[in-house]
This record gives structure tokens, sequence and C-alpha cells, in this order.
């Protein structure tokens, strides 16, 4: 072979020599993978999100969507405790549930909203401190048909005592109303000498006492006065609605005046 020849078949050898060399060590620098993740980067966007990475962050992301509302759920139900401080305030959540738990704090605050007449209907003051030092330490309300059932519980759910009353009387009785027999209502509705009130004018003809007695009737939570009849002003029966039930209530005093005028007492 001749010199020339020779020369370029060297220059070819080391080109090709080179371009391996060059290859092999681009194979293993971390360039190429640098590149590939750029290009999946750039594309991800347009990708469809498939494979068990994005099935996992589906899961996840579903867990982390469940967990805040159980969360919200959780603090509804505590801001919705917050609030049972009133016998209108208790009526209203066991219309709505079946039970309320209460803390002994949120029970001392609820407890103190009362009547010293209304404490004693549930528990008397001396009873509640007796079980207080016995380790009292929750109330759990319950709903049974139109009373509330209260159990007193110490730490470990052991209870300690219970009592039951029926709350819409016991917000309606410090008004001056007592409840009705329906058999005695019946009797009274046949008297033509009651009249319905049935409108805002026949109400302003009502003596002020029992006018006001409406007032404060309408505002009690979770009460709902349906129909009134009265004698010469007063008024003799009232109709109300609460929890889905309905009861029959006379004012203080009402017995007497319509056994004077009619020869016959409402019953008891």
């Amino acid at each position: 072979m001749s010199p020339i020849l020779q020369h370029l078949e060297s220059r070819r050898l080391l080109r090709d020599a080179a371009w391996v060399a060059a290859l092999a060590a681009l194979l293993w620098s971390p360039l190429p993978e640098i590149i590939l993740g750029h290009w999946l980067q750039l594309g991800n966007a347009g990708r469809p999100e498939t494979g068990r990475a994005h099935d996992r962050l589906d899961l996840l992301q579903e867990s982390d969507s469940q967990a805040v509302v159980r969360s919200t759920v959780i603090e509804h139900e505590k801001v919705e405790r917050a609030r049972v401080v009133t016998l209108g305030q208790m009526r209203q959540h066991l219309t709505r549930n079946p039970e309320l738990d209460m803390g002994l704090a949120a029970f001392r605050e609820f407890y103190g909203s009362l009547t010293a007449w209304q404490q004693d209907q549930i528990i008397p003051p001396d009873d509640l401190s007796h079980l207080t030092r016995r380790g009292l330490a929750q109330v759990l309300v319950t709903r049974h048909g139109p009373h509330a059932r209260f159990a007193f519980l110490d730490e470990s759910h052991n209870r300690l005592a219970g009592a039951e009353a029926d709350l819409l009387q016991l917000q309606v009785l410090p008004l001056g109303l007592s409840p009705v027999a329906p058999a005695d209502t019946a009797e009274a509705l046949r008297d033509p000498a009651l009249a319905e009130v049935g409108s805002g004018q026949e109400e302003a003809g009502l003596v002020p006492g029992h006018r006001e007695l409406l007032k404060r009737l309408r505002l009690l939570p979770g009460l709902a006065v349906a129909r009134v009849w009265q004698v010469e002003g007063r008024i003799v029966l009232l109709e109300v609605a609460a929890a889905g039930r309905r009861q029959w209530l006379r004012p203080a005093g009402v017995a007497q005046t319509y056994m004077d005028k009619n020869g016959r007492e409402l019953g008891p």
C-alpha cells in the first residue's frame, strides 16, 4: 500500500475510534437521561394520566378529600353542640338528631340557662353537685317520643343517674300555660261561646296580658302557635306545634273564668 493510502486509512481509523469513544462517553454520561426528562416534562400536560403512580395519586387525593369532609362534619357537629345552651336549642337539636352528647362544662352552661323550677324538673342542684363529686363527666341526652332522657355518666361511661322531662312543657309552663287533655279540648270546642282568633286585627282585641303571651310563645325556638280560641278577649285554648306533634294548652286562670261564664270547668 502506498504511503498516501496508509495515511488515509490511519485517519479513517482514528476518526472511527473517536466517534466510538464519544458515543461511549455520551451513553455513560447523565446527559441522555437529562434530555429525556426535559422532553417528558414538556409533553407531560398533553399525556393522559395513567399508570400505577397516577392511580396511587388519585387514591391519595380521594383520601384527602374524604378526610376534609369528615373534618368538616366533625367541626359542624362541634358547633351544633356548642349552640345547645337553651331548652329551645336542645329541642331543635333532638328534632334532627336522636341524641346529644354533652360534656360536663356544656351541660353546666345549659343548666345555668334554666329557671330554678326547670332545673328541679331535670335534676335538682344538690343532686347535680352530688353526682359531680362522684365523678360526673358527661351527660347523654336521647330523644324518647315527646320526652328527653338524661343519662349522667362518669369518665368510664358508667351510668350514675337518669332523668326524663318533656322539654316543651318545661318551656311553656313557666309562661303560665298548662296542658289540656284531648277529651276536655273536644268538649270545650263544641261550645259556641268560643271564637277562633284568625287575624292580627282579632289578636289586637285580646287583653294586653294575652297579647304578650302570644308574643312570648312565638319567640320560643321550634314552637309554632297553630290556633287560638278566646272568649271576650281572653285566650281559652291554644294549639301549638313542636317537634312534629301538636299539643293543647291553656293560660293560668282560664279554667276559673271559663267555669264562671259557662257553668263548667275546662279540664286540667
